[in-house]
């Protein structure tokens, strides 16, 4: 059979056809695939290939869920590993470094970097590959008022699952669902109903949005 001959014919043929055919013109390639094949429903790490189903409210996962099954292809496929410490190099790797042109906001940054109660040094590394994991990264910003010194501290995304919207440990704004008000921190023994409610970082920029927060059923009489 020769190829070159065919393709040419098919170009010609193709070439002819008007615009309401091409329309509904379709090929079929060798890598497509019937879904009633059982053997096609899912990839080597078990994923599926195609939607089980187009209802919506099928196979939803919570927050919770979704972040320990991206916590377990981290350290389980060789491959997201291997891209996850990749991009940890290139954004903090060797040659990082927080600096500023004004020698007193540099003298604040290697005050919060430095300090052994943040080592940030130490920990950017392990912030950007928590963010890219997880999609999320949760830092507690606590402002010491006596010396206005600023600790960071890392905050689980695990712990923050317990009341909330749809029990997601997060307080969102009702017509911003994009915009977390407050996070209910779990306590290490699980106690239910027992947290910490800290403020995300719209409601330090907008302490109005405190008013709001408080109109929500979960919210703890705190400020």
């Amino acid at each position: 059979m020769d190829i070159e001959k065919t393709v040419l014919q098919l170009k010609e043929v193709v070439e002819k056809l008007s615009d309401d055919e091409l329309s509904v013109l379709q090929f079929s390639v060798p890598w497509q695939f019937q879904p009633e094949y059982s053997d096609y429903k899912t990839d080597a790490d078990g994923f599926p290939l195609y939607p089980s189903s187009t209802d919506k409210e099928e196979d939803q996962f919570t927050r919770r869920q979704l972040q320990d099954e991206c916590w377990n292809k981290f350290h389980r496929n060789p491959q997201i590993n291997t891209s996850v410490r990749g991009l940890q190099g290139r954004i903090t790797g060797r040659g990082f470094e927080t600096t500023s042109e004004n020698r007193d906001v540099q003298e604040v940054i290697d005050e919060i970097e430095l300090d052994p109660r943040n080592r940030l040094y130490n920990f950017w590394p392990k912030y950007v590959g928590r963010s890219n994991v997880e999609g999320e990264l949760f830092l507690c910003l606590t402002c010491h008022w006596r010396t206005g010194f600023v600790e960071v501290d890392f905050i689980d995304p695990a712990t923050i699952n317990e009341g909330g919207d749809d029990d997601t440990g997060v307080i969102f704004h009702p017509d911003k669902t994009t915009m977390p008000l407050f996070y209910n921190i779990s306590k290490k023994d699980n106690s239910k109903d027992d947290y910490d409610q800290i403020p995300s970082i719209f409601v330090a920029r907008y302490p109005e949005l405190l008013k709001i927060a408080q109109q929500h059923d979960n919210f703890k009489v705190k400020y």
